[in-house]
């Protein structure tokens, strides 16, 4: 599985595609590990991302690889970029084409080029209980379009399970179906229809890591698109190597919700006959998006749920009404008002707990912006992060108690998912969120919570960061000492154009240092005007608290263009050693540089992030390379227990 670019033109709900992840691969680079591969006996390769055929070159690497090597080359698109333009190009030298369907992505366009070139193609179609009632006239059309059988796909990672009746309705689905269906292993044995292959050892196991592995955009490999435990991967060899050595670490199951590793082994079905045919592959991702927003009191947060509850409609494009809402409010984005096609995605769900709102959707990127700025207009504070987590999800809590005694018996509601610490008369939670154990959802935790709190006062926030019970503990013991602040908001700008729009937002706002990304704003004593404004014009606002932070920067070269008929000048490689001890030089001996597969990381701590971000910036001018600065604030779990104490007043 070949995550050949992270681009595409594309921006739908559920994908989990880290949008600031490079893409790092060429043409020659792509063709000499997957011809090395080759060599290696891999028999097939399926390019996925990204959308490949906005790749530029892979026309050039698919004819290449076709003429060079023995693999089956298949492709999993989204067909709008398929016309019959571009097609003879790829003619004869593709297996198998996927094409993932979606709600309003026209197909039917790229499916008359397949048909009228006799080309294989199939479709990915993901399932849930509410795509069920429409799946057999979406069948019906796709076999009368020329299509040879379906994917059935479910999600994971995020929560869109399918019900005990909308399992037994999908079977029947299946069974009357005018095309093959293939059921994604994932599903487990949820659905009750025939298997014609029961997994890798028989047993149901996908076979990640071991039957196949996925090489992703920015040239690292792991088992598949739902683990994050990935290696560098430039060479056939690096590939072959992490297969060799990180198997078992691979086959364990994904810590995303709805893994079907993570369920009991599943018995060997009765045998089928002795010769079958099958063929596979399909791939989706996805994350979550989460916010936090705290309110000056649980009335106001409670208000705020309550004026978007009339327009919501879960997990859709934003309904007119929020449209006309965030226009109104002066909060809407560049995109989105005019065509929904454009808009944001609306929360799966959004609760008020306490002064918090929290509301969860998955996507690529920030999927509500405009809840965001709304949020810091209605006198809000919108905590850092959210934007594209997937694994680490806690809901920490806290509960004021009138007493140690009823401190005690909040303590006794603790269970092996929900830990309960007593602080004086404070009690403190941590709740898994969203991953093979504890709450499925905000309102499951929301209704646990308040069970266990009954008329006491709570609080709660969704902690997207690395968590940790011995990093929980120290936290809690240190809630006496006072951290250093200093208000500060970091709007920073991504993806292609980010210098031009940082120049523009910063041309708007009239002060504020301005950096190659982004916009430091200093000592502000209301970030609310700044925040709305950052977001209107599309950027990611970070408030930052503590007067000493972190600073993160990438550097990395853009690769030479390649020219025809002219052998491809390599890129040039930064030297992390030589980097750390010119910054150093500048910073002081704190900044630690790393490589990375085509990059170097430099980090340091700083009460001055200004003149870190200058000092980084003027060594990318001094080395001619490409770099992108982030800011962060120190320690965000001790600011959290400080925000939930607060909370309680």
């Amino acid at each position: 599985m070949f995550g050949i670019t992270n681009t595409c033109n594309l921006r739908c709900g559920f994908c989990s595609r880290d949008a600031d992840r490079g893409s790092l691969w060429t043409v020659p680079t792509a063709a000499a590990l997957l011809s090395g591969l080759a060599a290696a006996g891999t028999l097939e390769v399926a390019f996925g991302g990204g959308e490949p055929f906005g790749f530029r070159g892979f026309a050039d690497l698919i004819a290449g690889l076709h003429e060079a090597t023995a693999l089956a080359l298949h492709v999993t698109t989204n067909g709008t970029l398929v016309n019959r333009r571009m097609w003879p190009a790829f003619r004869g030298r593709l297996g198998q084409v996927r094409m993932s369907i979606y709600a309003d992505t026209p197909w039917q366009p790229a499916a008359e080029v397949f048909a009228a070139d006799g080309q294989r193609w199939g479709a990915n179609l993901l399932v849930d209980d509410g795509v069920i009632a429409r799946l057999p006239e979406q069948l019906a059309a796709l076999a009368a379009s020329g299509c040879r059988d379906v994917s059935l796909l479910s999600y994971v990672g995020a929560n869109l399970r399918l019900s005990s009746d909308g399992r037994q309705r999908l079977a029947a689905v299946i069974a009357d179906s005018p095309l093959p269906c293939r059921l994604s292993v994932c599903m487990g044995a949820d659905v009750p229809s025939p298997r014609l292959f029961w997994g890798m050892d028989n047993k149901g196991d996908c076979g990640a890591g071991v039957d196949f592995v996925s090489i992703t955009p920015d040239q690292r490999v792991q088992s598949c698109s739902f683990q994050d435990g990935s290696v560098p991967a430039r060479t056939a060899d690096d590939v072959l190597d992490a297969w060799r050595t990180q198997r078992v670490r691979w086959s364990a199951p994904s810590p995303r919700d709805g893994c079907a590793r993570a369920r009991p082994t599943i018995p060997a079905p009765t045998p089928v006959p002795a010769i079958a045919v099958w063929q596979a592959f399909s791939g989706n991702n996805s994350g979550e998006c989460i916010l936090v927003g705290k309110f000056e009191t649980t009335r106001d947060a409670e208000a705020f749920v309550a004026r978007l509850v009339p327009g919501w409609v879960p997990d859709e494009p934003y309904s007119a009404g929020w449209r006309a809402l965030f226009a109104a409010e002066g909060v809407a984005t560049a995109t989105g008002l005019d065509d929904p096609d454009l808009a944001g995605l609306a929360p799966i769900e959004m609760v008020a707990i306490g002064r918090s709102v929290l509301a969860r959707s998955y996507d690529a990127g920030d999927a509500f912006p405009e809840l965001r700025a709304l949020a810091w207009k209605q006198g809000g504070y919108v905590v850092p992060g959210g934007v594209h987590v997937h694994d680490g999800l806690h809901i920490l809590t806290a509960i004021r108690c009138r007493d140690a005694d009823d401190a005690a018996a909040v303590l006794a509601a603790a269970t092996r998912t929900l830990q309960l610490y007593a602080h004086g008369r404070t009690v403190f939670g941590a709740l898994p969120f969203l991953g093979a154990v504890g709450a499925k959802s905000i309102d499951e935790a929301r209704a646990l919570l308040t069970g266990v709190a009954g008329s006491r006062p709570l609080a709660a926030e969704v902690f997207c960061e690395a968590f940790d019970v011995a990093a929980f503990t120290h936290a809690r013991q240190r809630l006496g000492v006072s951290l250093p602040a200093c208000s500060r908001l970091h709007v920073a700008f991504w993806g292609q154009g980010a210098d031009e729009r940082t120049r523009a937002f910063a041309a708007s706002m009239g002060h504020g240092q301005v950096h190659r990304n982004s916009v430091l704003f200093e000592n502000v004593e209301r970030r609310k005007r700044i925040a709305v404004l950052g977001l209107r014009h599309g950027g990611s606002v970070k408030a930052l608290d503590g007067s000493e932070v972190q600073v993160n920067a990438t550097f990395w070269f853009v690769p030479p263009p390649r020219r025809k008929g002219i052998k491809a000048e390599s890129t040039p490689t930064i030297d992390p050693d030589a980097l750390q001890l010119s910054l150093a030089a500048a910073l002081g001996p704190h900044v630690r540089c790393s490589p990375g597969a085509n990059w170097t990381t430099a980090e340091v701590r700083t009460d001055q992030p200004a003149l870190v971000i200058t000092a980084m910036e003027a060594q990318a001018v001094r080395l001619g390379c490409e770099v992108r600065t982030a800011v962060t604030d120190l320690d965000p779990l001790a600011r959290t227990l400080r925000r939930l104490v607060a909370d309680l007043g």
